[in-house]
């Protein structure tokens, strides 16, 4: 009965050391991301983003040193994790699809959302604007 006893208080001091991730604090939400990137990112309203666009996006809205240190993660990259179906465009179909892979952590959502959308809202970027 005491080796029950000492089992349980072990377990249940492991239980409470264990840090969970905190809930992220971002400004949009990551289907929020989805749909601005549908609405604002779409240059040929064809309903999904393709490298061009990642590119546009990106030449308009990040000033040129941030352009430089993005080249580590070129657009290319952006396909391999959000465009889930591999046809060269990423739908919203396809970004809901890869949360596991695009945009996962709060910390890029955090940087997508501040260094993209925040500055494109402020230029008045706003690539699909003839889409609707």
């Amino acid at each position: 009965m005491l080796l029950i006893v000492i089992l349980l208080a072990t377990v249940a001091s492991i239980s409470a050391s264990v840090v969970k991730e905190p809930e992220c604090d971002c400004d949009m939400s990551r289907e929020d991301i989805g749909k601005w990137l549908m609405r604002h990112a779409d240059l040929n309203c064809d309903g999904s983003i393709d490298l061009e666009e990642i590119s546009q996006l990106r030449k308009k809205n990040l000033w040129l040193i941030e352009r430089w240190l993005s080249s580590k993660h070129p657009p290319e990259e952006i396909m391999e994790h959000c465009d889930v179906s591999k046809d060269g465009k990423i739908s919203l179909v396809d970004f809901n699809a890869s949360k596991d892979t695009c945009l996962n952590e709060c910390s890029g959502r955090k940087d997508f959302v501040g260094y993209i959308i925040n500055r494109a809202n402020a230029y008045k970027y706003n690539a699909g604007n003839e889409c609707n």
